[in-house]
């Protein structure tokens, strides 16, 4: 009741004062009323609640609090910056220290081989174990879903995410955790052969002749294309086949 006491006083005092004051009567509202941070806390702001919050890797560190003003110290480049808390009433304020066990994403792209079998299975299997072994770092995978096809180029993109036991507070922490995570990603991928290495771009050249089968067989994939067994006869290109595979075999 007191609270509402004061506050209803302050807000009527702004009016009577102006839109200045009432700026800086919002501002002492946020901090007294609603506490979004308290002193050491790690914090994102966003210019409104639409815009989304900003990446972790942006984060402030909060280092005093006032009625008027709040000083901030910024995570990567140890900046500071000191703002008024009236700037702060319409902000999106994400509060890294409150906000528990976060959720650590990774992208991975793998090739189209992963596809083949139970090997997607294994690759989850695989995850799951990791993250059961890593207890003191890790609750839970969360899920490891496919997220692009590309047959074209032979590759397909995942994502995953899991869960920590930390909070956002402990932004090395965890950036690190994970880190070692894409590191176990990519040697299982090695393990399971699908590693995807992107390669020059292929083109095939016709100079003559028509191809009896122009598409790609499941038994020789991209193999047979431009065999000679594939050119019809009389053409260009099979006669020059020919030729280079007997200097070959003479060499």
């Amino acid at each position: 009741p007191l609270l509402v006491s004061i506050s209803t006083l302050l807000v009527t005092l702004a009016f009577a004062v102006g839109p200045s004051a009432a700026k800086s009567v919002e501002g002492i509202l946020l901090i007294v009323g609603q506490r979004p941070y308290d002193i050491g806390d790690r914090i994102t702001i966003a210019s409104s609640p639409g815009a989304g919050p900003n990446p972790i890797t942006n984060s402030w560190l909060v280092e005093d609090i006032t009625l008027f003003t709040t000083t901030l110290r910024f995570g990567s480049s140890n900046e500071v910056a000191t703002v008024s808390n009236g700037s702060l009433t319409n902000a999106m304020i994400t509060n890294c220290a409150r906000s528990k066990n976060a959720h650590a994403a990774l992208v991975l792209k793998l090739h189209i081989n992963l596809h083949q079998g139970d090997t997607v299975d294994q690759f989850k299997k695989a995850l799951e174990t990791y993250v059961h072994d890593k207890r003191d770092v890790w609750e839970q995978l969360l899920f490891f879903r496919c997220e692009d096809i590309d047959t074209d180029n032979e590759f397909v993109v995942y994502k995953l995410a899991v869960r920590s036991r930390q909070t956002w507070q402990v932004l090395t922490r965890i950036l690190d955790d994970r880190a070692r995570l894409h590191q176990f990603c990519i040697e299982t991928a090695e393990k399971l052969h699908v590693e995807y290495d992107i390669g020059a771009p292929r083109r095939v050249l016709y100079y003559g002749g028509n191809l009896i089968e122009g598409h790609v067989s499941e038994e020789r994939y991209k193999k047979d294309l431009l065999s000679r067994q594939n050119i019809r006869s009389g053409s260009g290109l099979g006669s020059m086949l020919k030729s280079l595979e007997d200097d070959s075999e003479t060499k």
